[in-house]
């Protein structure tokens, strides 16, 4: 039986009170994970090639993702997430504010694995987040990182 590895989280939103507001819904959650924020998709990226060349460093396991981005477009930054090879098997969480159809089709298409609309009142935002927590880090196993491809 594999042990069951924390959790490296990117949150990617350029609204610095929603990373706020996440951040303490997900206080009791990153005791023993890790969570990074990064307000652009080109932020993002660079933190990711920080990570590629600090072995001290691990790339995230899991993205959320608003897709309401400056500078980037959020379908270009998962496209270059999907042709990245160390993203293979990451779970990205769309966690946004806008509910268009189109964008929740896209977010799909673009092999995002849960599209979640923030809601605008902050007691039921908090409660969403710490259901997010709940499922990502205590529920669902992420990728392991010392073994992204493998299909045991």
């Amino acid at each position: 039986m594999i042990d069951r590895q924390p959790v490296e989280t990117l949150i990617i939103d350029p609204n610095s009170e929603d990373v706020r507001l996440l951040l303490d819904a997900l206080e009791d959650e990153t005791n023993a994970n890790t969570v990074s924020t990064a307000a652009s998709g080109a932020e993002a990226l660079e933190f990711v090639r920080q990570c590629d060349s600090d072995p001290d460093r691990s790339r995230p396991n899991l993205v959320v993702l608003d897709i309401d981005l400056p500078e980037m477009d959020w379908r270009t930054l998962l496209e270059k997430f999907d042709a990245d090879p160390g993203w293979t098997g990451v779970p990205v969480v769309v966690f946004t504010a806008v509910d268009e159809r189109k964008s929740i089709a896209q977010s799909y298409a673009n092999h995002a694995n849960a599209y979640v609309r923030k809601p605008d009142d902050r007691d039921r935002f908090v409660d969403v987040v710490r259901t997010l927590g709940k499922f990502w880090f205590d529920v669902a196993w992420v990728p392991p990182r010392d073994e992204p491809n493998d299909k045991r």
